[in-house]
Parts: C-alpha cells; sequence; structure tokens
C-alpha cells in the first residue's frame, strides 16, 4: 500500500488520500512524501535480513507510524462525516471506506510487537 502510493506521489505529484494529504500537506512536498513513503514500505525488508529484534522492531516503525496517521485520519472523517479533501460524506459511507485503515493500524501493531518477542 505504502509503496504503491509512493510510486503513485512520483508519477502524479498529488493524491487524494486522506493519509498521503497529511504528509505532502503538513509535512513535505510531494517528492519527499513519496519518498517516506518507499522507504517505509522496503525497511520491513531488514526483519528477513536480520536477526536482532531491535533491528526488526525500527524498521518497521516508519509503517506503523504511517499507519497510525492513516488510522487517525480516517476516524477524524468518520467522525466529521468529511474527507481532509472536503468531501462531504455520511459518516456510514465514510466508514465503510476508511475502516480498513484503522483495522490495519491496530494489526500492524500486534503483529510487530508479536515479531519483536518472537525475535527476542
Amino acid at each position: 500500500m505504502h509503496l504503491l502510493w509512493g510510486i503513485l506521489l512520483l508519477c502524479n505529484g498529488e493524491l487524494s488520500i486522506s493519509a498521503t494529504r497529511i504528509i505532502t500537506h503538513g509535512i513535505a512536498d510531494a517528492q519527499y512524501a513519496a519518498l517516506i513513503y518507499i522507504i517505509s514500505a522496503l525497511l520491513p525488508v531488514l526483519t528477513k535480513l536480520s536477526k536482532n529484534s531491535w533491528v526488526s522492531l525500527f524498521s518497521l516503525l516508519p509503517q506503523q507510524l504511517l499507519l497510525i496517521m492513516s488510522g487517525i485520519s480516517a476516524i477524524v472523517s468518520i467522525i466529521t462525516g468529511m474527507y481532509p479533501d472536503g468531501t462531504i460524506r455520511p459518516s456510514a459511507f465514510i466508514s465503510a471506506d476508511q475502516a480498513i485503515y484503522i483495522i490495519l493500524a491496530v494489526l500492524y501493531a500486534a503483529e510487530t510487537v508479536e515479531r519483536v518477542r518472537a525475535d527476542s
């Protein structure tokens, strides 16, 4: 997901995805945001290359942070009934569309903890 978003940001310079708007409008321009997404998508490969639990943890954290940002953005959109780009929809519609980002954030956190425990 993050790798695809990074590539699309590099190609288009802008995406109307709530999670990418947080970074492109709040932190960096589209090219830097694309690099952030691509690097965070590729870092978890280090968990397979290293048996060190600290390397595993720190390679998973950037992606976890992006997932948390996506989850928070989804929650805000659901509560307000409006996507970050200003599109107004019923909260139930947004919930059906954005719930996956909340679920992904929670499940990825649980998997990260489990992976670090297993590597210790």
